[in-house]
């Protein structure tokens, strides 16, 4: 299973996460998808509560950690390119 600090290259955006969150975003990723969906059109309706709020923020957070986990963003190649582009005046 992969391990969290993969998640913590960019420290904006990555937080620590749980073995239950590392499931969240893995094994059941399919219950995580269909929850969030659930807490978004309940809050469309405007009948979420405070804690469905609560957990739709987190499930957000999720969904940004599984994309950082199987999308990485390729920053050390960018910082590259962006050197390039500098040393070159543009």
């Amino acid at each position: 299973m992969p391990n969290s600090d993969a998640l913590d290259s960019d420290s904006s955006s990555s937080t620590e996460l749980s073995d239950q969150d590392l499931s969240a975003i893995t094994t059941n990723w399919e219950q995580t998808s269909t929850r969030k969906t659930e807490l978004i059109e309940k809050k469309i309706r405007k009948e979420a509560n405070d804690d469905e709020l609560k957990e739709l923020a987190r499930l957000k957070m999720l969904t940004e950690a599984r994309g950082e986990l199987f999308a990485p963003l390729p920053l050390p190649q960018l910082a590259t390119i962006k050197a390039r582009l500098q040393s070159k005046g543009q």
